[in-house]
């Protein structure tokens, strides 16, 4: 896992995704309370984009974000969870070891889940799934030096063995983001898709199963 944070002088700037805005709005938003809409774009751009700037083909805020998208789309969470009855719900819980034996056996490789507690309700949340990626953008374990990732759950993330929440809407600031349950086609036709073309890999990806 790693690096973070390579270029402190290299701060993001949003009007070089301005195009993605509609897109990082809908599977990229921030939901984190008394922050402003491009704080979760700056930490990710500060943390990790400036480190994947290293590899041509993500060496600017546009291929960063594109790409993360891209991949979005590709992998799809919610119906891959979903084919083995990890749906999100307001009261249903499931453990660490069903949520993990889902992942890999969608991907055949060992995620990392992280959960993050919610005081106010006293509830462990599903909080991140995080894939892993080479330097040739392919799909790897994150836990490369464990032979038995399930048996080490602690190395797994930091998500309890059991009554882990995933849940359907989350609040921030009165706004409620609910987990989008149309897929990755509904995200609406940009100019682009409405002139019948669409040229970059963003596109294709975002209206593939559309088509």
């Amino acid at each position: 896992r790693g690096p973070n944070f390579c270029n402190s002088s290299w701060p993001f700037v949003e009007a070089k995704v301005l195009d993605l805005e509609p897109y990082m709005l809908k599977y990229w938003a921030n939901i984190y309370a008394d922050t402003g809409k491009l704080s979760l774009w700056q930490h990710e751009w500060s943390k990790h984009g400036t480190c994947a700037a290293q590899l041509p083909q993500l060496d600017n805020e546009h291929k960063y974000f594109s790409q993360g998208l891209v991949w979005v789309v590709q992998y799809a969470l919610e119906k891959g969870l979903a084919q083995y009855g990890i749906v999100p719900s307001s009261s249903n819980t499931y453990t660490n070891d069903q949520i993990f034996a889902a992942l890999t056996a969608l991907f055949n490789t060992d995620p990392i889940v992280d959960c993050v507690y919610d005081k106010d309700n006293g509830r462990q949340l599903l909080s991140q799934i995080k894939l892993c990626f080479n330097k040739d953008l392919k799909l790897v374990s994150c836990l490369p030096t464990l032979r038995n990732a399930a048996s080490q759950p602690q190395a797994r993330g930091n998500c309890p063995p059991h009554g882990i929440h995933y849940p359907d809407v989350v609040s921030n600031n009165g706004a409620l983001f609910r987990v989008n349950h149309e897929g990755p086609a509904a995200a609406g036709g940009g100019q682009e898709r409405r002139g019948g073309q669409c040229s970059t890999v963003l596109c294709q990806a975002l209206f593939a199963v559309s088509a």
